[in-house]
């Protein structure tokens, strides 16, 4: 999906982003959320919440899938096609874009392909 740098958007726990610049050739990159970890285990999503702020966490991140050799298998070309198809569709961020997870307005900000954390989400309204 294309967006500008100026463009509010609002993105959620699960979804695909890529940073700008990024190789096409890039990891899957996933927004993660402190209150979309404790749903998937049926926990309490604003005690997550709380938790992450007083222990000084961050409660939006992103996680970058590694890179990973396999033996060829059925269905392998398939499901590469597949991961390279939903990476070239996901959001592009840029550094410095304002966007909303979890009702929080963040700021993104990119670190590079090179992180297991590619993407930061700045929160300006916390005292971290």
């Amino acid at each position: 999906m294309n967006t500008t740098e100026n463009q509010l958007i609002t993105l959620k726990e699960g979804q695909t982003v890529r940073g700008a610049g990024f190789s096409r050739y890039s990891q899957r990159i996933t927004v993660r959320t402190a209150r979309g970890y404790a749903a998937k285990y049926n926990e309490d999503q604003d005690a997550a919440y709380n938790r992450a702020v007083a222990n000084g966490h961050e409660t939006v991140w992103t996680y970058q899938e590694p890179a990973v050799l396999c033996a060829d298998y059925p269905g392998k070309a398939e499901a590469h096609a597949a991961k390279l198809k939903e990476i070239a569709e996901a959001v592009e961020l840029f550094d410095g874009q304002a966007v909303i997870i979890d009702g929080e307005k963040l700021i993104v900000r990119i670190l590079g392909e090179r992180f297991s954390n590619p993407i930061q989400f700045i929160n300006l309204n916390l005292d971290i």
